[in-house]
């Protein structure tokens, strides 16, 4: 009897008893005669190939097993190493510049979609609409919320992302951030001018540093195949030194502060510019003037060419209030367009 006849019948011996059958009961179910499994079980032959399958499928066991004799012992579980979601990493300023021009996009897409819907406005209600300050409101209540939202609505791909070929997704599997982090992610746009500083010096905006998001899941760059690349800013280190962290906190502080002092400076510059340019501001000026003359020769009010224009207050649906400090007088104009009538006021005169 050779050694591989004996285990063979020693291990269908074996996988029977552990099955609770006997040789007859088990013959029964291969449809075989009781002698055949003695013979089988004594290494004296063994079945046929159909037979041998069905043999194993009983036993719960593979018939390369049966033949040797034993099982195979269990195999350690395969790790398989982590594949990141990306065919290759860039370096961190290509990815940085992306984010800055999709940040400049949506800026873009969102302040257009608020005038479409001024537009809109004032096209219907025409006759009962402020056009300097409904272009704000519609602006502010259109265009801000669209910024906070905009990764939300677009399933982490806002217009600009998508034009730039970025998203919002995990490295590894590319799933979406949870709703709620998109949303926060985007909150720091009402302080725009830092979280764009943050952006330009760091790598990644107050809203990654919020929602975690400049670790995984990070925001990816889409290449032209259509799968994503991570952006390189936690591999900074594979292309760049990586600042000392002093050095770091000097650059961030500095450029919040920067932008900070520009944001402020652009928002008076842009207002001053405006009150110069309205036409209600050279009747300030002149109203002002004859204010001082006023006090200054101890005239009446009767002998100024402004006397008719705030002698009264005008009835009109239409008109714009301008607010101006003039020569030390806090003066008030307010036109009225559907007339062509002014009214002037001094508030200092009733303080």
């Amino acid at each position: 009897m050779k050694e591989n006849d004996y285990r063979f019948g020693n291990f269908v011996c074996q996988l029977r008893e552990e099955k609770g059958m006997t040789q007859a009961e088990l013959a029964e179910l291969l449809d075989v005669t009781p002698a055949a499994v003695s013979k089988w079980e004594n290494g004296e032959s063994k079945p046929r190939t159909e037979k041998l399958f069905e043999l194993a499928k009983l036993l719960d066991v593979t018939a390369e097993e049966l033949i040797n004799g034993e099982r195979k012992p269990p195999q350690p579980p395969t790790i398989q190493p982590t594949i990141p979601y990306r065919p290759n990493a860039l370096p961190s300023n290509d990815t940085r510049f992306r984010r800055i021009g999709a940040f400049f996009l949506d800026v873009l897409f969102c302040e257009i979609t608020g005038i479409i819907v001024f537009v809109v406005l004032f096209a219907v209600f025409r006759q009962k609409i402020n056009i300097f300050g409904n272009i704000t409101v519609s602006v502010s209540v259109i265009a801000l919320p669209l910024m906070v939202f905009r990764d939300f609505i677009f399933n982490g791909r806002s217009l600009g992302k998508r034009i730039t070929r970025m998203t919002v997704a995990n490295t590894d599997d590319g799933s979406r951030p949870k709703w709620y982090k998109l949303i926060l992610r985007n909150l720091p746009f009402f302080i725009y001018f830092i979280d764009f500083f943050v952006l330009i010096i760091n790598g990644h905006s107050l809203g990654d540093l919020l929602t975690n998001t400049f670790t995984p899941p990070y925001v990816i760059y889409k290449t032209a195949d259509g799968r994503p690349i991570a952006p390189s800013r936690p591999l900074a280190q594979s292309f760049t030194t990586p600042p000392k962290k002093k050095r770091k906190i000097f650059i961030i502080v500095t450029g919040v502060l920067v932008g900070v002092i520009l944001f402020f400076t652009i928002i008076f510059t842009v207002a001053f510019n405006f009150v110069k340019h309205s036409p209600a501001y050279p009747v300030a000026i002149q109203y002002a003037s004859e204010i001082d003359l006023l006090s200054q020769y101890d005239l009446k009010e009767s002998d100024f060419a402004l006397h008719s224009y705030h002698s009264g207050r005008q009835n009109s649906s239409r008109y714009e209030t301008f607010g101006f400090w003039v020569k030390g007088h806090d003066i008030y104009v307010t036109t009225h367009t559907e007339n062509g009538s002014i009214e002037v006021t001094d508030c200092k005169k009733y303080r």
